[in-house]
């Protein structure tokens, strides 16, 4: 057990200078007894899903791929259509993105690739018995990972289930049709383990 309450980003550091380095820190909290604030491991499962971006927006941080604030950005908008409070989004989803910064580089985008698989192995050894669902978010990231496109196709990679969404943009036009959110939320509550099928 591991008495102590951190912020995600501190545990994270923590996590990065021992044998958990690269693991989901909320999975390792939730393992081990440690709390991370805004997020309560005793009332919530190991995180199931991962969410795979592009890369951080012009006003996005690096160090929070994929974070739901502020309102209207990427991760917000993936919340609000998978209807989930933003400690369910934050706790029950990994987010990354292929490249730390813009512009996008396919080269950068290869590496991280690996990096993700190097985590997936080294999370399957650790929590085999939690099975990972990982959505990739727009053409870009869906081409890294062998899919044609990301208009709401579904793979087996790395042995684990991926779906491959529209990259949730506000300037994506996809989503002007409601029932693409609606399919889009199914995705990220499935990825949550909120359902069975996305």
């Amino acid at each position: 057990m591991i008495d102590a309450i951190y912020s995600e980003a501190v545990f994270e550091e923590k996590m990065n200078q021992t044998l958990f380095k690269g693991l989901d820190p909320h999975a390792v909290a939730y393992r081990y007894g440690a709390k991370i604030f805004g997020y309560d491991p005793t009332e919530q499962p190991t995180p199931r899903g991962m969410l795979i971006g592009e890369a951080p927006g012009p006003q996005g941080d690096s160090r929070l791929p994929l974070f739901c604030d502020p309102p209207g950005c990427a991760g917000d908008r993936l919340r609000r259509y998978a209807g989930l409070s933003p400690q369910d989004y934050l706790g029950r989803l990994r987010r990354v993105n292929m490249c730390r910064e813009l512009p996008w580089s396919s080269d950068r985008a290869r590496v991280q690739r690996k990096l993700i698989v190097d985590w997936l192995k080294c999370r399957d050894n650790f929590l085999n018995d939690i099975p990972l669902r990982v959505v990739l978010l727009g053409n870009k990231v869906a081409r890294m990972w062998d899919l044609e496109s990301a208009d709401f196709r579904c793979g087996w990679i790395e042995g684990v289930d991926v779906v491959a969404i529209p990259h949730p943009s506000g300037l994506n036009r996809v989503y002007n049709d409601p029932e693409n959110e609606l399919r889009a939320g199914r995705v990220v509550q499935w990825a949550a383990g909120q359902q069975e099928e996305p």
